[in-house]
């Protein structure tokens, strides 16, 4: 009886140090392919570039905007703050 409870301690244990290796291993490897994707693939740099005219865009929304601080959405829905659900996800819609 004594040796089939160690038996199984011993298994139970080997059977966590398996799922251990396994997620260091698998974020490891993650690592690595996040690392070559956004090096050697055009990944890191897909979608993102500069603004032409930036000084001419940048002085337009300072002076629209002013000193208020926050996250714009660009371009925006039309609709007001106190925009119910449905207008919003109508307004989704047409974007």
């Amino acid at each position: 009886m004594i040796f089939t409870s160690q038996l199984l301690a011993d298994l139970s244990f080997l059977f966590s140090m398996r799922i251990l290796l396994a997620g260091i291993l698998g974020g490891i490897v993650m690592f690595i392919w996040t690392s070559i994707a956004h090096m050697a693939l055009p990944l890191g740099e897909a979608g993102i570039g500069e603004i032409p005219n930036e000084s001419v865009v940048l002085s337009a929304m300072q002076s629209s905007i002013g000193e208020k601080t926050g996250l714009y959405i660009f371009p925006g829905l039309g609709l007001g703050k106190n925009a119910s659900r449905e207008e919003k996800n109508e307004a989704m819609k047409q974007m």
